[in-house]
């Protein structure tokens, strides 16, 4: 088969160098386009709980929340899982599909252009500068001074025609708790998720012990207050 790349997709594949992520089991690359797209490459380095977490999971179903540009779906996908990865951001995706095909990984991998909340709708991304644009919660945006707003599709994780999720990983900037309150959970296993304070962990834990899970592990903390939380369906 035949696929036909998007410009932009073309774009990173010409001028744009290669690196070998951490992965210690298997070879897997991506384009790093900067410093920042390199430090994407040290995944396992950077996370090593998501990394634990993911080696877990077998050939289920895996959901990536804000792929980024697609270290931990690439492994996921390495490791047998399919995967559905959802990244927003238009250079983000466009980087997350040449990651896919660069490691031919496009029949395990599915990348949408869509930001995930609690209902579908419209997001609006703000970019403050920075090399990392997000967005808040419920259309609030999370950065006070921005250069650009973007608005693009917003959907819920429900009955959408996707195969449902085994395992999810959620981390999209401050917006967890709606990706969660909008989301269909049947036939979740466990759960990764970034929490942004104390009230969002309680926010989360709520959410997901009225559907059976309970907390499993949390730790991993960049700040005093962020850090990440495991959650598992209880026996």
């Amino acid at each position: 088969m035949v696929v036909e790349l998007s410009h932009a997709q073309q774009h990173i594949q010409l001028n744009t160098p290669i690196v070998r992520l951490d992965d210690p089991d298997y070879e897997l690359a991506i384009y790093a386009s900067g410093d920042w797209r390199r430090w994407r490459s040290r995944a396992v380095a950077k996370e090593p709980w998501t990394f634990d977490w993911l080696k877990t999971i077998g050939t289920g179903v895996f959901y990536d929340v804000g792929a980024c540009v697609g270290s931990y779906s690439l492994m996921a996908a390495a490791r047998g899982a399919s995967v559905v990865a959802f990244e927003p951001m238009p250079w983000n995706y466009a980087e997350c599909m040449a990651n896919v095909y660069l490691n031919s990984l496009e029949d395990r991998i599915t990348v949408l252009p869509v930001a995930v909340g609690a209902e579908d709708g419209t997001a609006v991304l703000k970019h403050p500068g920075g090399p990392v644009p997000g967005f808040g919660e419920a259309g609030r945006p999370r950065f006070a001074q921005t250069t650009w707003n973007l608005k693009i599709p917003m959907v819920r994780l429900g009955d959408s025609g996707l195969p449902r999720p085994t395992h999810v990983k959620i981390d999209v900037e401050g917006a967890e708790i709606d990706v969660l309150r909008g989301m269909d959970l049947n036939g979740v296993q466990s759960l990764i998720v970034e929490i942004k304070d104390e009230e969002h962990e309680a926010d989360a834990l709520g959410i997901l012990q009225a559907h059976g899970f309970e907390s499993a592990w949390k730790g991993g903390e960049r700040t005093e207050r962020q850090r990440t939380c495991i959650f598992r369906r209880q026996a």
